[in-house]
């Protein structure tokens, strides 16, 4: 495979709790994607499927953001499903809920009075980042889904879309994402 970066689109991005307590996040999110990488070998039949594991993904380490300040984590390894041949669609669930000392999150006062001032008037735009680790962890991808908006105004608060994310080489060991 060469260095060619993959192609990532996020579907939706989805909020099902979100409150502050006091001084503490509690919220839910749910995103769902679709990686695209090159395939130089296809099948002689295009319409066989492949596994995900024929496919370069080994894990995917996400992280929901605000400001670039990151509220939630999730880490998926990448398990076998029947799949278009170069396709990875999959869905991560973030949650702060039931997490306690070390694994929460630490949101900062002023991060969280900003949050709670954007729901207030309406809408609070999120980030997404993830790290798309490949080939035994030997190589990274960076992908970054900005501006997504979602409106507390309306009864669903979900963000819809096939959104083009960003993406680029990352030259950094796993351990280098939790320092």
């Amino acid at each position: 495979m060469d260095d060619t970066p993959p192609e990532v689109f996020l579907h939706y991005l989805s909020v099902s709790k979100f409150d502050i307590l006091d001084s503490r996040l509690v919220a839910e999110w749910e995103a769902k994607f679709t990686i695209i990488e090159d395939v130089p070998d296809l099948p002689p039949n295009p319409i066989t499927p492949v596994y995900a594991e024929d496919s370069s993904f080994e894990r995917i380490e996400a992280f929901v953001s605000f400001k670039d300040h990151v509220l939630a984590v999730n880490s998926t390894k990448v398990v076998s499903v029947w799949e278009v041949p170069g396709q990875t669609t999959m869905s991560v669930k973030f949650s702060t809920m039931g997490l306690e000392g070390e694994d929460q999150m630490e949101v900062k006062d002023w991060l969280l009075e900003d949050i709670r001032k954007d729901r207030d008037n309406g809408a609070v735009i999120f980030g997404m980042v993830m790290v798309l680790w490949i080939e035994g962890y030997a190589r990274s991808y960076w992908a970054q889904c900005s501006d997504l908006r979602i409106d507390f105004s309306k009864p669903k608060w979900v963000v819809t879309w096939p959104k083009d994310c960003y993406v680029s080489n990352w030259y950094h060991p796993l351990n280098s994402l939790y320092r």
